[in-house]
């Protein structure tokens, strides 16, 4: 079995956890996107330059967004939209954290299914295989390969979600 054929199986394993990890990557880039778009606006609500928010440049679907703040002049219009950008924050903080947790989970059933495989594969072989080498060794050199096995199933996750995200 090839590597690439082993980490698409171990990801059709657990195809929900791989699609929650994939979800929460992404919508954390999301709010992160939306902080990050509001940075301007706010900053010239504060100075006091806004004019009009609706600029011919930019995409429709910001100018739809920053109608949202029309209803609100001055102060409160700042205010909404800084504590926007505190809610972006904080809502991409948290689904963040929600992916690690996700992730750290995966990957806990991934070594541990791995490491179960690595142990009926040492009760599996001769017992001149186990007399010609030693045990430590053996269950060291499978939980080495083993660690290896799941990085490169995590990269391969981690490559995908980057993917995405740097193609939205």
């Amino acid at each position: 079995m090839t590597s690439s054929n082993f980490i698409f199986k171990t990801i059709r394993e657990r195809p929900l956890m791989v699609f929650l990890i994939i979800i929460f990557s992404f919508s954390g880039s999301i709010f992160n996107g939306v902080s990050t778009a509001l940075l301007i606006p706010i900053l010239a609500v504060y100075l006091g330059e806004e004019g009009d928010l609706k600029v011919p440049n930019k995409p429709e679907i910001l100018n739809k967004f920053f109608s949202l703040f029309d209803r609100f002049e001055g102060e409160q219009k700042l205010i909404m939209m800084v504590g926007l950008v505190l809610l972006a924050i904080i809502l991409k903080n948290a689904t963040n954290y929600i992916n690690l947790l996700i992730g750290s989970h995966y990957s806990k059933h991934l070594v541990n299914g791995m490491r179960l495989s690595g142990v009926q594969l040492i009760l599996d072989v001769s017992l001149d295989f186990h007399n010609r080498n030693k045990i430590g060794d053996i269950a060291s050199q499978i939980n080495r390969e083993i660690e290896r096995a799941a990085g490169s199933v995590r990269s391969a996750i981690g490559l995908f979600v980057s993917s995405i995200n740097i193609l939205t």
